[in-house]
């Protein structure tokens, strides 16, 4: 009974692992695509990185359930895939950040183009609201006359 709940074990880790690489790879390319600004690729990955995070809930549901089922110690093996399972979720994880930091820079960088083109300050504007956030002013100015 040992070794049939450690191969199962072992199989939906591998299989958990094979989505994380899929899923790294994805964040890799996703990056590319920020950097390149090919919006096209990027729409199509943002699919891909949908149906891998799905994939990877179901394959967490069932890691859960069967360790929470494990009566016996793990073997060195499983335990290494494990660990080999948490260092790449986490550089995913980095992966996601870096890219949702320049996913924010560049609508940040939009934003005050656009309140620029509307003649009114930009997000580094010193007028606040009672809340202590940043008013948003438009107007009209002339930006260049011909």
């Amino acid at each position: 009974m040992i070794a049939k709940n450690n191969n199962a074990l072992d199989i939906n880790i591998e299989s958990a692992l094979v989505c994380c690489n899929e899923l790294e790879n994805i964040l890799e390319q996703e990056k590319a695509c920020l950097i390149s600004g090919d919006i096209a690729q990027f729409q199509a990955l943002l699919e891909d990185k949908s149906k891998l995070i799905s994939m990877l809930v179901l394959e967490d549901t069932k890691l859960q359930k069967q360790i929470s089922a494990l009566a016996e110690p793990l073997d060195a093996s499983i335990l290494q895939q494990w660990q080999l399972l948490q260092d790449t979720l986490e550089q995913c994880k980095r992966q996601s950040s870096i890219n949702g930091a320049m996913i924010n820079h560049s609508l940040k960088s939009t934003y005050d183009a656009l309140a620029v083109l509307r003649g009114g300050a930009t997000a580094h504007s010193t007028t606040y609201t009672n809340n202590g956030r940043t008013q948003q002013q438009f107007g009209s100015k002339t930006i260049a006359k011909i």
